[in-house]
């Protein structure tokens, strides 16, 4: 019975197979038909190959420091990890690797979102969660970008003209956002967490708003505006306040101190400090010839950054403003944005017209990371995800684009292809004194912690 059973469980194969032959045989008469009757390429046409759709999960990684943490409360130092991409797994998140800013680098090209009616993208936002992000384009839309997979979530109309920026506020509970504005009338936008419109401020302004900036308690918030005017905002009564008058040029940033009651803003060569509560200007200075472009506060509340038409950034110091602290010079176009990393305090990063992104950290004057032609257009925005291993960066060139933080394993091929060229690497740590000196490969043991020290490295 048994020699039966495998005759006709053979027999039924055997036909399977010849059905399935015959199949194919009819497929490759119809292709040959097609072919005789003058369509060219269906012979040669190579099989189309469906691409797997690119995922950056952090999950992961804060998995890992989960599972080795309490190896990490007593040292700062992070586990080696050997150059091979098996040992991805054990790639730390940015929380732990403040000690050496390559290791955060993002210039691994991951994915390029366009939206169906390609324009100009001027601004984005993470979400609180960090699982989708929102841009604003010239038409006045909101296009919301999957945060894992980075594929078209939904549209949705914003406003009647271009969206020129937008913020969440600290509490991320609503997200503020200003439009270009025509015939002397710009309005400003609340917004609930499922991006629903709550309240409309109309003629907000006269003119563009070029930016706003919640205050430490999400009270108020700032706008600025080509009127030459910062308004405070009561955001609750949704009545402005204040309105500061520069009276001179058009205010092209705004940026609130992260815990005092401090503004910075921007104009043509000129960066003033006011105080909300005096209700008055308490400095100014002129560190750039030209307009600047951004202001930002660093989250220390010591530090903030310029950038300007003159292709230079400053880093200045509260506490002796007048006196730069450092001078980066890199661009050979206008700075049109600059940004500090959420998580490392002494780590930035620089866009700029030609397309150009620049990372930097504050200890060198030099670029410590380079994408040579990540947008064919200006840079409007470069945004972190709240975790700190993805960059996304939106330009004229109507793209959205998303950088991560390089694989272990990656070779130098890899990087020089895909447009880096830097003096870290993204594993293991540099000489303090001479970035030119050879990297030494250390021992990687999974979940422990190398207790070997080598004199003039980093910690990791």
């Amino acid at each position: 019975m048994a020699e039966e059973e495998q005759c006709n469980q053979f027999k039924k194969y055997q036909d399977y197979f010849e059905k399935q032959s015959d199949i194919m045989k009819k497929y490759d008469e119809t292709l040959f038909d097609r072919w005789l009757h003058g369509e060219k390429g269906v012979i040669d046409q190579p099989p189309q190959h469906q691409g797997e759709r690119r995922c950056i999960d952090f999950n992961c990684c804060h998995s890992e420091m989960d599972s080795t943490y309490s190896m990490y409360c007593q040292t700062s130092r992070v586990p080696y990890c050997h150059q091979h991409y098996s040992y991805t797994r054990y790639l730390q998140p940015p929380i732990l690797c403040t000690s050496n800013p390559g290791i955060n680098i993002t210039t691994k090209f991951v994915h390029t979102s366009i939206n169906k009616n390609k324009t100009p993208v001027y601004c984005m936002r993470w979400t609180p969660d960090g699982r989708r992000i929102v841009t604003g384009n010239e038409k006045g839309e909101f296009t919301f970008w999957n945060g894992l997979q980075f594929n078209f979530a939904c549209l949705s109309g914003a406003h009647d003209t271009a969206v020129r920026c937008m913020t969440w506020s600290h509490s991320g509970g609503h997200m503020v956002s200003g439009e270009q504005g025509s015939n002397g009338s710009s309005s400003i936008i609340y917004w609930n967490p499922s991006l629903a419109p709550v309240v409309t401020l109309k003629t907000a302004h006269s003119e563009l708003i070029r930016e706003v900036s919640f205050s430490p308690n999400d009270l108020r918030f700032a706008s600025c505006s080509d009127d030459k005017t910062i308004g405070i905002w009561d955001f609750n009564k949704q009545v402005c306040e204040i309105r500061f008058d520069e009276s001179e040029n058009a205010v092209y940033s705004v940026d609130w101190h992260p815990t005092e009651s401090l503004l910075l803003s921007s104009s043509k060569g000129k960066v003033r400090i006011w105080d909300p509560r005096l209700k008055e200007k308490v400095g100014m200075f002129s560190p750039h010839k030209t307009e600047i472009n951004k202001v930002r506060w660093n989250k220390n509340g010591k530090w903030f950054l310029t950038c300007s038409k003159d292709f230079k950034i400053i880093l200045h110091d509260i506490r002796m403003f007048n006196k730069p602290l450092m001078i980066f010079e890199k661009h050979m176009k206008d700075v049109t944005i600059v940004n500090w990393h959420p998580i490392q305090e002494d780590f930035f990063v620089s866009g700029g017209a030609n397309g150009v992104i620049y990372f930097w950290d504050t200890e060198h004057s030099k670029p410590i990371g380079e994408i040579p032609v990540a947008h064919d257009g200006a840079i409007w925005d470069l945004q972190w995800h709240p975790v700190g291993h993805l960059l996304a960066s939106c330009a004229h060139d109507q793209t959205t684009k998303f950088w991560s933080r390089d694989r272990c394993g990656d070779s130098l091929e890899i990087k020089k292809y895909q447009g880096t060229n830097r003096d870290y690497d993204p594993i293991i740590p540099m000489y303090d004194d001479d970035l030119e000196q050879p990297y030494l490969a250390p021992v990687f043991i999974p979940n422990q912690i190398n207790p070997s020290r080598i004199n003039g490295f980093h910690d990791i």
